[in-house]
C-alpha cells in the first residue's frame, strides 16, 4: 500500500511544480513610481507565415550592449518564445514625449534584409510584464505605382508605447509604429496566430458532429443491408472517417485560395500538422461510424424471430 501512495504524493508533486512553471504571475506584479518594469524582445517573422520565426536581433536593429536572455519558464519554452532584453526602457508611470534610441547607418546587405523583411510583412512580438505587444516593421505602397520594382518601402523608425496603468499595476499596453498616425494594426484570427474562440460552442459543435456521423452512418448501411450486402463494418469505419477527408480537402483549398503563407518550411508545417490532425479525425470518426452501425445491426438483427 505504501508504494502505491507514494507514487500519488510524487506525481502530485510534479503536477504541481509544472503548473507553477507553466503560471504565470503577471498579476502578482507591483511597482511603484519609476520602477524598472521588465521590457522582452522575442520575435520576428512574416505574418502571412505564422510557423516562421526568427530572433529579433535576427534583423539589423540597433543592439544594446549586454543582452540578456531571459531564464524562460516552462510553457515559455513550450511556446517557443526566445526572450531577451530589449532596447528601450519604459519605467513604471515614466512618461516621455519622445527619445531618440540610437542612430545608424545601415550597410547595402542590412538594406537589403530590411527590404525583405518589409516586403514579406514582418512583424515583431515583445512583451511588456508579461503583456504581448505586436507591431509591424514597415509597409509597402503599392497604391501609386502598378509595377512591382517601382513600389516604395517604408521602414518604421518610430515606435509609441501607449501603457495604461491600475494604481500600483500595468493593465495594457499598445504600441503604434508612426507616432502621427491614428492607424492600429490588430492581427487577425489566421492560421497559427492566437485565436479566440467560445469554448462552450465549439464543443456543441463537435456533439453535433459526432451525432450527425453516427445518423448518417446508420443510413448508409441500412441501405447496403437492403441491397442484401452484409460486410458493413469496413464500409462503416471508411463512411465515418470520409470528415477527416474532406477537412484535408478544404485545407487544400484555403491554403491555395484564402490564405496568403508561401515557402517550404510554413508549407510544411501547415500540410504536415493538418496530416496529423485530419488522420485523427478519420479514426475518431470513423470508430464513431462503426460503433453506431455495429448497435443499428445488432439491434435490427434481434428484432427477427426464428421459427
Amino acid at each position: 500500500m505504501r508504494t502505491p501512495t507514494m507514487l500519488l504524493l510524487l506525481v502530485g508533486a510534479l503536477i504541481f511544480s509544472g503548473a507553477g512553471l507553466v503560471r504565470s504571475d503577471a498579476s502578482d506584479h507591483r511597482y511603484k513610481e519609476g520602477d524598472t518594469v521588465p521590457l522582452y524582445a522575442n520575435k520576428v517573422g512574416p505574418f502571412h507565415n505564422p510557423s516562421e520565426t526568427y530572433r529579433y536581433f535576427d534583423l539589423p536593429f540597433c543592439v544594446p550592449e549586454g543582452v540578456k536572455e531571459k531564464k524562460e519558464a516552462f510553457g515559455e519554452v513550450l511556446n517557443g518564445d526566445r526572450l531577451v532584453s530589449a532596447p528601450y526602457k519604459l519605467n513604471f508611470r515614466d512618461e516621455k514625449d519622445s527619445e531618440v534610441y540610437c542612430k545608424k547607418k545601415l550597410s547595402k546587405e542590412e538594406v537589403k534584409q530590411f527590404r525583405k523583411a518589409v516586403e514579406k510583412a514582418y512583424y515583431f512580438q515583445m512583451y511588456y510584464d508579461d503583456l504581448p505587444i505586436w507591431g509591424f516593421v514597415g509597409k509597402v505602397d503599392k497604391e501609386i505605382k502598378s509595377d512591382p520594382s517601382e513600389h516604395i518601402y517604408f521602414l518604421y523608425k518610430h515606435i509609441q508605447f501607449e501603457i495604461l496603468y491600475n494604481n500600483d499595476r500595468v493593465i495594457e499596453i499598445s504600441a503604434r509604429m508612426d507616432p502621427h498616425s491614428l492607424l492600429y494594426y490588430i492581427f487577425a484570427s489566421v492560421w497559427g496566430h492566437r485565436i479566440y474562440t467560445i469554448y462552450s460552442i465549439l464543443f456543441i459543435v463537435f456533439i453535433i458532429l459526432i451525432i450527425v456521423t453516427a445518423f448518417i452512418t446508420v443510413a448508409l448501411t441500412y441501405f447496403q443491408l437492403a441491397a442484401e450486402d452484409h460486410q458493413w463494418w469496413w464500409r462503416s469505419f471508411l463512411c465515418g472517417g470520409s470528415t477527416g477527408l474532406f477537412i484535408y480537402a478544404y485545407c487544400l483549398y484555403y491554403y491555395y485560395a484564402r490564405s496568403d503563407m508561401s515557402g517550404f518550411m510554413q508549407t510544411s508545417f501547415f500540410f504536415g500538422y493538418m496530416a496529423c490532425i485530419c488522420y485523427g479525425f478519420f479514426l475518431m470518426l470513423g470508430t464513431v461510424g462503426f460503433r453506431a452501425a455495429l448497435l443499428f445491426v445488432r439491434h435490427i438483427y434481434r428484432s427477427i424471430k426464428c421459427e
